[in-house]
């Protein structure tokens, strides 16, 4: 069964006031310009966040959980701030809803709250376009016990029309997943992130990196030359810096004639300060003491910051592991597409064409065949190894899961 995404924009709008009983319905605000559209739908979102927030305070008790952690300690000032959210559903029985888990998909409302400040919606442009969205909505179930994960980065906020995180301190963020269009909704738990002010080697960075148009960049808005050309600076001119890695992540998303930016070398040299960070993201997905989601933080950040070869054989152990949990397994596998080097390939053929577990297994294929270019063949590969260039990494980071 699946239901068209207007009846969802038609919830929606109901939520935000802009339809009342006894009013004539209201049009979608006419589209002049882009920035003119965001802005109009930014206030109709926000109103909708902010009776979604209200609403949620008395909603009906549900098996659902949903559990929010930030992806590391503390992040920069300027920097994006990212989290893993995942929805479990802790029931015995499946629950029936739309349980599509992610900014893109207009369900998940994000919260920011300062120092003995309120709540207030966050809103990416991912965020605001996805309420807006005109596409069929598949009505699915999420089993007793099982889970999806999705990525959250929060930086730039066409809410308040500048950065989410202004200042360094400690904040409060929460999320609301709205999963039926009955006002169904989940809260997840309240979670502080914190926020400090650059190392004192990174202070020339952090000016450079600092802006209304490096933020639409690194949080994927903006194509805008100058900026990109600002975090090729930092780059070039403080490559171990906290800042170099976020600006090395924003400009290989990119296609290479828009930022500009070589192709990462998997083998390439890693300054002391970055080493030091490849190896606590290690030991951390070593780990087993530590919590699934923040192993889980720990693959992705090796796979997305660094793609760099020293982490292969503990990734290719994590996602060849039957003991470890196929969640942590499949960050693995992404994790390992994101490297420019064909020795991840056999990795990943291993997988799609072996593995007993069918998400693995998609997974798996979705890398090598979507990502990588790569027919899910050892035949192909056998045949063809030395011939293929690993592509940009631009593809991988925008299509992986």
């Amino acid at each position: 069964m699946r239901a068209h995404a207007g009846a969802y924009i038609l919830f929606l709008l109901a939520l935000a006031g802009a339809s009342q009983a006894d009013q004539s319905p209201v049009e979608a605000p006419r589209r002049q310009t882009q920035a003119e559209f965001i802005e109009e739908w930014a206030r109709i979102t926000a109103g909708t966040a902010q009776r979604i927030l209200e609403r949620s305070s008395t909603a009906p008790a549900t098996p659902l959980v949903l559990e929010v952690i930030p992806e590391q300690p503390s992040f920069p000032l300027f920097s994006p701030v990212t989290a893993l959210v995942r929805l479990t559903n802790t029931g015995a029985q499946p629950v029936d809803g739309n349980f599509q888990l992610g900014e893109v998909f207009g369900r998940l409302f994000v919260y920011v709250a300062g120092r003995n400040q309120q709540f207030v919606p966050y809103l990416s442009q991912a965020f605001v376009y996805a309420q807006v969205s005109d596409l069929e909505v598949p009505r699915s179930t999420l089993p007793s016990k099982a889970s999806i994960t999705a990525h959250v980065s929060i930086l730039y906020t066409h809410a308040t029309k500048g950065y989410a995180f202004p200042t360094s301190g400690t904040y409060r963020v929460k999320m609301v997943f709205a999963y039926r269009t009955d006002y169904s909704l989940v809260s997840s738990n309240e979670v502080r992130f914190r926020i400090v002010n650059p190392r004192d080697e990174d202070a020339d960075a952090s000016a450079l990196f600092k802006g209304e148009e490096e933020a639409k960049v690194l949080q994927g808005e903006s194509t805008n030359p100058e900026a990109i050309a600002r975090l090729r600076q930092v780059v070039e001119r403080w490559p171990d810096s906290d800042y170099a890695l976020y600006a090395q992540v924003a400009l290989s998303s990119l296609r290479p004639e828009v930022s500009g930016f070589p192709q990462l070398r998997a083998d390439r040299v890693l300054g002391p300060h970055h080493r030091a960070l490849l190896g606590a993201d290690m030991r951390t997905l070593r780990d087993t003491t530590q919590t699934t989601l923040a192993r889980m933080a720990a693959a992705r950040r090796i796979g997305r910051e660094f793609g760099h070869k020293a982490s292969i054989p503990l990734l290719t152990k994590i996602a060849g592991d039957i003991h470890e949990g196929v969640d942590l397994r499949l960050g693995a596998l992404v994790a390992l597409s994101q490297i420019p080097d064909e020795s991840v390939v056999p990795v990943l053929l291993n997988v799609a064409i072996d593995e007993k577990d069918p998400k693995l297994r998609d997974a798996a294929r979705y890398q090598l065949e979507s990502v990588l270019g790569i027919p899910a063949s050892r035949t192909w590969w056998q045949e063809n190894k030395t011939h293929w260039v690993p592509q940009q990494r631009w593809h991988a980071l925008s299509s992986s899961l």
